[in-house]
């Protein structure tokens, strides 16, 4: 079947994996870390987090995709909902994560460019203008038959890059026994992260060491956060913001253009789970400790001629390539997910250049926007994104949860996003002069109060909600999930096994129980003489919790089998009787 809009590709995972997993990797993870230390290393395992969610979700949405012959989620939410307000505030929140997204980038690419070329604000547009170009060429070449030996490239290209960061960083200590003794010496001297006092079940470095699992902090004036705000809860409620994006038309669109779902299995055990999870614990946790201890790898400054590490010429080339790639790739994906029509229309290819070109402008009118600023919108967008988890499970497992539901959910937990959020403390000092609570009240994120506060209404609502006539409708979206994408009768009695086994990993891994790890492998207060594995306990659980949610992943996509290939072709539903 063949659905309208821009190129469809033939595989599913390595574009996805180079954009999203490659930016987490090459630059927020090095740069978390540096800042906060290796809590902020569980945004390794998060890139794991994302996918068991897609796991559990891509079949069904392709499924859906398929017999309603949309690419648009938008779309699909008004068919399977029949409400134009749901489908239109979705719409804007698209909309406007891809905007604020391509902003960022354009951001970062922009600056690199002004300072090699030494021509201003000329050079930023430059590095702009190179970059969206780029992005352009990926996003409308996907649908010819090079695309796969392009992603292909693009995916060898970020795992010679992510490598080759950690390698250059355990070349300069002297490998792990070096770079574990390095960070000894730094963590040593308590100058940036002194002590967690306490929490997280011991006085320790907290460098090393989540500070508890919440503390009860407002993060308001003389009531801050002690030996950092990563808390269990908070690494928690943060994942939850990855998820987001997974779950917007920036994922859909990866999931819904896949020629066929023999893909799957493959790119959600090895693509995402191994191969992107481990290159971000392993490697782009080295490359963070290793810009902590003095070896100079940002790929932002190598990229802009800056690293005092990276001075040969070709890997500078090489750097900067992978760097350029993991950029251009990702605001290919935007260029993508904001460019389809939202409802189906043959004339896609001509509206779709014309909304990438508005999605450029808007981006290069925010690019000017401070870094830091820009990072606190997208982490605001990206906490109101994940308030669609509820609605897109509904879609894909949940038939009865309802429309009046969903929407009261969806924006109730906009609203607690929102307060909870910078938004609420410039409301709070409008309305009241000294805000009560800050941002992440109590160690947690924005996106999980909004998810606390959606979940709890969405159930309730839905309760008193139901309606013959709705539920009956909804059923036939099911049925059809049922006929293409059951759960066997053999692998009905592995459900509760999996329940367990994935609530157990989030708890333990990115959850409150990921506390233990603080030294389950050796104090990290101990020399490294104490520390198994010759690294810190906390970096060793994470490489565990790793490995622990592959096996996660192939249970899910293969034992349980919802990454099984679809059973059959799915046949387009007749409108008159399914989409009305």
């Amino acid at each position: 079947m063949s659905v309208p809009g821009l190129p469809k590709r033939s595989t599913s995972g390595m574009f996805t994996t180079v954009a999203l997993f490659g930016v987490i990797s090459g630059w927020a993870i090095p740069h978390m870390i540096t800042e906060y230390g290796l809590p902020a290393g569980y945004g390794a395992l998060m890139i794991v987090g994302m996918t068991i969610v897609i796991t559990l979700l891509s079949k069904r949405l392709w499924v859906l995709a398929r017999r309603y012959q949309t690419r648009s989620q938008v779309a699909l939410i008004r068919i399977y909902f029949r409400d134009d307000a749901l489908a239109g505030i979705v719409s804007v929140l698209n909309g406007v994560t891809c905007v604020v997204l391509t902003a960022m980038i354009f951001h970062l690419i922009g600056s690199v460019a002004s300072h090699v070329t030494g021509l201003g604000i000329i050079g930023f547009y430059i590095g702009v203008t190179g970059i969206a170009l780029v992005g352009y060429l990926i996003c409308m070449t996907r649908g010819l038959s090079p695309s796969s030996r392009a992603d292909m490239i693009n995916f060898g290209i970020y795992i010679a890059g992510m490598v080759g960061l950690g390698l250059l960083v355990l070349n300069q200590v002297g490998g792990f026994d070096g770079l574990g003794a390095a960070i000894e010496q730094h963590v040593s001297s308590g100058a940036k992260f002194p002590s967690t006092e306490g929490h997280g079940g011991g006085d320790f470095p907290a460098f090393l060491s989540i500070p508890g699992v919440y503390q009860n902090v407002m993060n308001v004036q003389g009531d801050f956060f002690v030996g950092g705000p990563w808390t269990g809860l908070m690494i928690l409620s943060a994942s939850l913001c990855a998820i987001g994006v997974c779950i917007t038309q920036i994922g859909f669109v990866q999931i819904s253009e896949t020629s066929d779902t023999r893909q799957f299995s493959g790119d959600h055990i090895i693509r995402y789970a191994f191969i992107g999870g481990g290159l971000a614990v392993v490697f782009a946790i080295t490359a963070g400790l290793g810009t902590f201890i003095g070896v100079d790898i940002n790929i932002l400054k190598i990229m802009a001629g800056e690293s005092s590490t990276v001075v040969s010429g070709g890997a500078r080339v090489g750097f900067s390539i992978f760097g350029f790639v993991i950029f251009a790739s990702c605001l290919a994906l935007l260029f993508t997910a904001f460019g389809l029509p939202i409802e189906q229309d043959d004339v896609a290819p001509r509206p779709a250049r014309v909304k990438i070109l508005m999605l450029a402008l808007f981006g290069g009118l925010l690019a000017f926007t401070p870094l830091l600023q820009l990072i606190d919108y997208v982490t605001l967008l990206m906490a109101l994104s994940a308030q669609l988890l509820p609605l897109v499970f509904g879609l894909c497992w949940l038939p009865w949860l309802t429309r009046r539901g969903v929407f009261v959910g969806l924006a109730g937990g906009m609203v607690a996003v929102l307060l909870t959020d910078f938004p609420g403390v410039l409301i709070q000092q409008a309305l009241i002069g000294t805000p009560i609570w800050g941002a992440s009240p109590m160690t947690m994120h924005a996106a999980g109060w909004g998810l606390m506060i959606n979940v709890l209404i969405t159930i309730a609502v839905s309760a008193v909600t139901q309606s013959a006539t709705a539920r009956e409708h909804r059923a036939a979206f099911h049925d059809v999930l049922q006929s293409y994408a059951p759960i066997g009768d053999e692998a009905r009695g592995l459900i509760p096994v999996a329940w367990v086994f994935t609530i157990s990993w989030f708890l333990f891994a990115l959850g409150p129980g990921a506390v233990i790890g603080n030294s389950i492998f050796g104090a990290p207060d101990q020399p490294i003489v104490g520390w198994n594995f010759s690294v810190p306990s906390i970096w060793a659980w994470q490489i565990f919790m790793w490995i622990i949610g592959v096996a996660l992943v192939w249970f899910l996509a293969t034992r349980l089998g919802v990454s099984h290939p679809v059973e059959g072709t799915v046949k387009p539903a007749s409108e008159k009787n399914e989409t009305n």
